[in-house]
């Protein structure tokens, strides 16, 4: 439960960091370089500050042990956020998933020594799982900065930190506000969904939660296609390249299309053996079997999402994806869901 509220601060992080990997792309494709480092150091800093903040509020409204540890600790995540989309947008992200899984194998062993306690380690339960979080948030947060200085070649400077160009963060803020506000809608709407689903009893939100995390493998694939797209249209922008980048978008929505579709039909092929791992209920089961079964028609839709509204934040236009998905989400999405689902 903790994790929801660390998670939707993780969301308002995502206001610079998206804004960053934009503007930082169009920069580097007409190859104005020099005020990449200002870009930098400017997002380095109001994500510190933002993320000082956060920690702050969390802290002070925590009244649990995890939640106090954790939300301390808040700043750490806020940097991280930024350092990997930056790093990310020069196109080394591949030095970006090596740091991810090195700390989250030390998370688990972190995990696993405190609740169990091999060699006489101290046991600390929930509190020593919050401090490997934090631990491993500082190790991570350090070699992506590392990174940063030794291989993408940006020194952070302590002037550039404090002194923003009021220019530079304008455009990061114009396209990172409503490329965040897209993903907080869909945040928010979820546990609205959730709380449809919650009426009509525990089985039906189980079913939901179960089917939800064996789909979330195909969404992933299509987030992380968007995210490459976005890198490389943004470059593409950047450089006048408009027919190229427009082109480049179809030909990935193509093939990220073919990958979500065999990625779904395998799913769909082993649904019930996925579906025993969580559970041995047949009526969870056999609802769980119908709603994947759905998703030959929802996964190719979302990916066909992803992909636009990468590359049209990419472009430079992220209005147009906050308006149209607000509008859809809340004033089609939510209605019939409600109709369909509850009423009917």
């Amino acid at each position: 439960m903790s994790n929801q509220i660390i998670m939707f601060a993780v969301l308002t992080f995502n206001f610079i960091a998206l804004g960053s990997t934009v503007v930082i792309t169009q920069y580097l494709g007409s190859r104005r370089t020099e005020e990449i480092e200002t870009i930098v150091a400017s997002s380095l800093g109001i994500n510190f500050l933002f993320g000082l903040f956060m920690s702050m509020i969390v802290v002070f409204f925590s009244g649990r042990t995890y939640l106090l540890i954790t939300g301390g600790a808040l700043v750490l995540l806020a940097l991280n956020t930024v350092t990997v989309a930056i790093i990310q947008s020069h196109g080394y992200t591949r030095h970006t998933m090596l740091v991810a899984i090195g700390i989250n194998l030390l998370h688990i062993f972190g995990n696993y020594m405190f609740i169990f306690g091999p060699m006489g380690f101290p046991k600390l339960g929930v509190t020593g799982v919050a401090i490997s979080t934090n631990v491993s948030q500082l190790i991570g947060l350090t070699l992506n900065l590392f990174i940063l200085r030794k291989v993408v070649g940006i020194p952070v400077r302590w002037f550039n930190l404090i002194h923003w160009k009021r220019d530079l963060v304008s455009k990061v803020l114009k396209i990172g506000i409503p490329s965040s506000a897209v993903n907080l809608s869909y945040n928010v709407s979820q546990l609205v969904i959730i709380s449809f689903i919650s009426s009509l009893g525990a089985m039906m939100l189980t079913t939901r939660i179960y089917t939800q995390n064996i789909l979330f493998i195909v969404m992933i694939i299509a987030i992380s296609i968007g995210r490459g797209i976005q890198i490389i249209v943004g470059q593409l922008v950047g450089a006048g390249e408009r027919e190229e980048a427009y082109n480049q978008v179809l030909r990935n929505l193509f093939r990220s299309t073919l990958i979500t579709l065999a990625a779904v039909t395998i799913i769909c092929i082993f649904r019930i053996p996925m579906l025993e791992m969580f559970t041995e209920s047949e009526e969870i089961i056999r609802l769980g079997s119908n709603l994947i079964l759905l998703s030959f028609l929802l996964e190719p839709g979302r990916n066909f999402n992803i992909i636009f509204e990468r590359s049209l934040q990419a472009a430079g236009d992220a209005r147009f994806t906050m308006n149209s998905a607000l509008l859809i989400m809340w004033l089609f999405s939510m209605p019939l869901m409600y109709v369909l689902g509850i009423h009917y």
